[in-house]
């Protein structure tokens, strides 16, 4: 109990010295920097065909606006992180669009919270970019997670379960079916109702870069809330903040096992998969060279890592599948931690499917 006292003591006063917020750019200084900006990275824009392309750059844009003087900038660098969220998103890099929607809160003053249904909430998610192109990073079916019990989302949370923080845990994609937070009256209330209104949208989304989309503009909310959140509303927020750091290591360790000669069936996991687990679990799996993987069902976002025998699929930090190696073209099995071992079987989906 004392270590859970001192750690919320410790992080709300760690936001005290955050420096003064600047005003939201907004209307004519909005428009010159963003065309500014634009016209600056036409080029890099242009040729940002590719998810990975589009992360590079983002994480290319995040870093020169952490470069850029705040003083004689604020619109273009307020630009800046604004696009960078934008094609991280397009580049299902979570842990870029979350940075560029924490630097915003930590700069800038928040926007309006929108109250109307369909309607964008803040400033700086805007429409979609146009220069961004459509994302290719998902396939279009339906999330039918949304409102079920979730197979692979039931999770202690932060808090352990007796904190009920998170009780369906955010995982690896990063929705959650609802949360045990405390009401009240403090500071940040609005920006915390407003975030978590946007995380459960997240969980409906169909696909996963809307799904991104809407986690990174709900991560700029809670960031506006953490400084004045305490208890278990701190302790969520934490969570949702911090629990993609481990993906980068991921991608990258992903992407080396498929540059191996010995690694050669691993060209086979990539693409879309019939899968049974137990008896009567079904989804379709989609496999990313970058180290990602989307479900139809249950979580709709996960990670996979290839070992000698075996590449697991990783749903949050205790649910997951594997297939057992080496891939073969047409069929696989595997283990799950939640129905056992040789409970999974996954069939390839031929490209006319």
């Amino acid at each position: 109990m004392r270590t859970l006292l001192a750690f919320l003591i410790l992080s709300a006063s760690a936001f005290a010295g955050e420096p003064a917020k600047l005003p939201r750019p907004a209307g004519d200084a909005l428009d010159a920097a963003d065309k500014s900006i634009h016209s600056i990275f036409d080029t890099d824009l242009a040729r940002a065909v590719k998810p990975s392309e589009k992360a590079t750059l983002a994480k290319s844009l995040v870093k020169i606006a952490d470069e850029t003087p705040e003083a004689d900038h604020n619109a273009e660098r307020f630009v800046m992180y604004r696009l960078a969220r934008e094609l991280a998103v397009a580049g299902r890099d979570r842990a870029t669009a979350f940075t560029a929607a924490v630097a915003i809160a930590k700069w800038w003053e928040a926007g309006a919270i929108a109250t109307e249904p369909g309607e964008t909430a803040g400033a700086s998610a805007g429409e979609s970019n146009p220069a961004l192109g459509e994302s290719n990073a998902a396939p279009s079916e339906s999330n039918p997670s949304a409102g079920e019990s979730n197979r692979a989302g039931a999770s202690a949370g932060v808090g352990g379960a007796s904190a009920g923080v998170g009780g369906a845990s955010a995982g690896v994609g990063g929705a959650s079916a609802g949360n045990c937070v405390v009401s009240g009256n403090w500071p940040g209330e609005k920006y915390f109702d407003k975030a978590q209104e946007l995380w459960k949208d997240a969980a409906k989304a169909p696909r996963s870069d809307e799904r991104l989309r809407l986690e990174s503009e709900a991560a700029e909310w809670y960031a506006y809330a953490r400084p004045t959140a305490t208890g278990i509303n701190l302790l969520l927020i934490e969570k949702r903040l911090t629990v993609e750091k481990e993906a980068a290591t991921v991608v990258k360790v992903a992407k080396a096992a498929t540059k191996t000669e010995k690694d050669a069936d691993l060209k086979l996991l990539i693409g879309t998969w019939n899968v049974d687990v137990g008896k009567e679990w079904h989804a379709k799996w989609t496999f990313f060279a970058d180290g990602t993987v989307n479900s139809t069902s249950g979580i709709s976002l996960g990670k996979w890592i290839a070992d000698a025998k075996h590449v697991k699929i990783m749903w949050n930090d205790t649910k997951w599948e594997s297939f057992a190696r080496p891939i073969r073209r047409n069929i696989v099995a595997g283990d799950s931690q939640e129905f056992g071992k040789g409970s999974v079987s996954a069939t390839k989906v031929k490209a006319r499917e």
